[in-house]
């Protein structure tokens, strides 16, 4: 097994490596797309939770029901939002030209970012801010189309591949060029110095097999550099983080609405025109109780 392992390094391990870099920059690729997707998707999804908060603000919108309230909101949200995972095909039997949506894109779509916040809503239920950032993870854990590419890899693992694979093309490298001599060197005993032009073909295997070692190696780091550079141009961690950080934000805005919206707004302020009234009524008594010794003695 060890030697048709060694056989096939000695022989392919170049076409190898080749392979895996291409199939990493595909997936590389289609990450980073499904990912600027996901940016503009919950970039549109901030801007407009901030709008239409605003928008309530200026209209004034008692919340008397919570659950209604934010259902009502995320209704008018989610017809704005761009589509992301809904797949639609236009079917030439139709005559009116409307788009029809595929079983599997309607199964999909219930695990839209939409969707699961509905099912969430208990947490604008809290009287204290819970953790934003463990309910934002526990959110989009719940997104296929944040977790997975194409519906079958993981985002994460795949991401955390790709991040180690120039050092591991290195390391390939230096097994091949490992592989190359090892296999180069029992030709050296196959030699005949007193017959040199009779060994020229186990020369010639020598020279072969101890080139090809090198060749490796110089692969390797070549593909370690452009694995690098290609990881470098389409960053998928750091984007990831930085839609994190916006929705977390965007949640965090729109739980602060719910529970200091007009209608807490009133509540609070009528407690502080009570609290105004009792202090101007102790004020009063103390001017009162101030006068009074100061009438008696006049009198």
């Amino acid at each position: 097994m060890i030697h048709l392992l060694l056989e096939f390094s000695n022989s392919y391990l170049i076409e190898f490596m080749a392979v895996v870099l291409g199939l990493c920059l595909v997936i590389r690729l289609i990450a980073f797309y499904s990912n600027k997707r996901n940016d503009g998707y919950f970039s549109t999804l901030v801007r407009e939770i901030t709008v239409s908060i605003e928008k309530d603000k200026e209209e004034k919108v008692q919340i008397k029901d919570i659950d209604q309230y934010l259902s009502l909101f995320l209704s008018k949200i989610s017809d704005k939002l761009p589509n992301r995972s809904l797949r639609f095909k236009k079917k030439e039997s139709n005559p009116s030209g409307k788009k029809i949506m595929s079983i599997d894109g309607y199964l999909s779509g219930h695990e839209n970012f939409v969707n699961i916040l509905r099912s969430e809503t208990g947490i604008f239920h809290c009287e204290t801010p819970p953790n934003f950032n463990e309910i934002t993870h526990r959110i989009l854990g719940q997104d296929s189309n944040w977790t997975m590419i194409l519906k079958k890899l993981p985002v994460d693992g795949v991401s955390r591949l790709i991040d180690i694979m120039p050092g591991l093309f290195v390391v390939f490298g230096v097994f091949g060029t490992f592989v190359g001599i090892s296999m180069a060197l029992p030709e050296i005993a196959k030699i005949d110095f007193n017959n040199i032009d009779g060994s020229a073909e186990t020369l010639q295997v020598f020279v072969r097999n101890t080139a090809y070692a090198m060749e490796t190696s110089l692969a390797g780091i070549v593909f370690s550099v452009i694995m690098t550079v290609m990881n470098a141009l389409f960053p998928i961690k750091d984007m990831r983080s930085r839609i994190l950080k916006k929705v977390e934000t965007s949640l965090q805005t729109l739980w602060y609405h719910v529970h200091f919206s007009s209608n807490h707004e009133n509540e609070l302020l009528q407690t502080l025109k009570a609290l105004n009234e009792s202090i101007s009524k102790l004020q009063s008594q103390q001017k009162g109780g101030a006068k009074g010794p100061g009438e008696d003695k006049a009198a």
